[in-house]
């Protein structure tokens, strides 16, 4: 092929040659199986990554809610056992009990003990 002349290079840098080409290299590739199946490749690919994203979103959310829930049921289950001895401690006093039994007996502090007269 020698030197292009003005008008084929008008014609080859068309719009319209332009698409055909394309529509042509897109026909072309719709029939090479290797494209194909690079093609369903890619897809597969796509699929797993996805799956993968999937996965790791479930877990971490998951894992999450689990540690939520232990914190939020460790931190509970402490408030309700100071709230109990608390309680203990109050009706002690009111019996007249000397305040270091009810420390020795609540595992509260006097001062804390103090405070709840």
């Amino acid at each position: 092929m020698g030197i292009l002349k003005e008008d084929e290079i008008k014609e080859l840098t068309s719009k319209e040659a332009i698409l055909r080409r394309f529509r042509n290299d897109m026909e072309k590739a719709s029939t090479d199986d290797e494209v194909l199946g690079l093609y369903d490749y890619e897809v597969d690919q796509e699929k797993l990554r996805l799956a993968m994203i999937d996965e790791i979103e479930k877990r971490s959310y998951n894992e999450g809610h689990d540690n939520g829930y232990k914190s939020g049921h460790d931190s509970g289950y402490s408030q309700g056992l100071e709230k109990g001895r608390l309680e203990i401690a109050k009706n002690l006093l009111k019996t007249g009990m000397d305040i270091e039994k009810i420390s020795e007996v609540t595992s509260l502090s006097i001062e804390e003990i103090k405070s709840i007269k």
